[in-house]
């Protein structure tokens, strides 16, 4: 991807990121160009709107927030801090949180939150509807399929032994199925 379409598509062309994030870019215009100022420069900016130094402000916050949704970037928080790093840290200088400068943009933040927030009785749903569909409750399945609820579990119930209990499942029936199947599946492979 060149310097245009990355700032294009709302990516940061800023040295430092590029630098970090897309390493092949940064060292070939520097090698054929001369320097990273030099290369935006001549793809066409101005190199003293894209440094490091730019002044943000409640208000330059919020247009960078805008402006990411009418390029249809995402603006949960994950993406911006990878895509656009001084966004993020300015949205949090000046609003004291990313949720608080979205809702300032004037978007609701449940909406663009691409992370579930999880509860023990989300939890304890999530599972039963795992054994609902007839999908493995091991940890060791779980945490392959759906890392997340395998992550909730052990931080909401201290262990993935716990959420299943929680949840009215017997942990040593779980194992023993996990591994009645896992073993079954072998056998069957092994007398093809």
């Amino acid at each position: 991807m060149t310097i245009k379409e990355r700032a294009q598509k709302g990516i940061s062309i800023q040295a430092k990121f590029t630098s970090l994030n897309c390493p092949n870019l940064y060292q070939a215009a520097c090698k054929y160009i001369g320097s990273w100022k030099l290369a935006v420069e001549a793809a066409g900016f101005t190199y003293a709107d894209i440094r490091v130094g730019k002044a943000w402000s409640r208000e330059l916050v919020i247009e960078g927030i805008q402006k990411r949704v009418s390029q249809g970037l995402a603006i949960s928080s994950h993406a911006v801090q990878v895509e656009d790093y001084y966004l993020a840290n300015a949205a949090r200088k000046h609003f004291g949180s990313w949720k608080l400068a979205v809702e300032a943009a004037g978007f609701n933040y449940k909406d663009v939150n691409k992370y579930q927030r999880w509860s023990k009785d989300l939890i304890i749903s999530a599972i039963k509807e795992r054994a609902k569909k007839k999908l493995p409750l091991s940890f060791l399945e779980v945490r392959k399929d759906n890392n997340a609820l395998h992550h909730a579990g052990v931080n909401h119930f201290g262990s993935w032994e716990a959420a299943l209990e929680a949840a009215g499942f017997d942990y040593n029936k779980v194992i023993k199925l996990w591994y009645f199947r896992r073993r079954s599946k072998y056998c069957r492979v092994a007398t093809k």
